[in-house]
């Protein structure tokens, strides 16, 4: 896996295997403590227009109270970055 220090939140590498061969590469951006944590982060990013993974995924067999990591596309990692600091 390629890691690039493009984040200063986050080491970013680059999508995961399964994600390969969509049309974005997406980058990690953060990881956060809780399922209820990344909902509020992804309904934040999605107001701002930015498209959010959540891994694991907030539905199916993974409890809410599990650690979440947030991926966001590469191209839009600035400004995923510029919101947080604006947060």
């Amino acid at each position: 896996m390629t890691v690039r220090a493009c984040c200063p939140f986050a080491s970013l590498p680059v999508c995961p295997p399964e994600w390969s061969g969509e049309a974005f590469v997406w980058a990690k951006l953060l990881t956060v403590k809780n399922g209820y944590v990344a909902r509020v982060w992804k309904e934040l990013y999605d107001a701002e227009g930015v498209a959010v993974r959540i891994v694991p995924p907030l539905t199916g067999a993974h409890s809410l109270s599990e650690p979440r990591e947030i991926w966001v596309p590469d191209s839009k990692t600035h400004v995923a970055v510029e919101i947080m600091r604006k947060v």
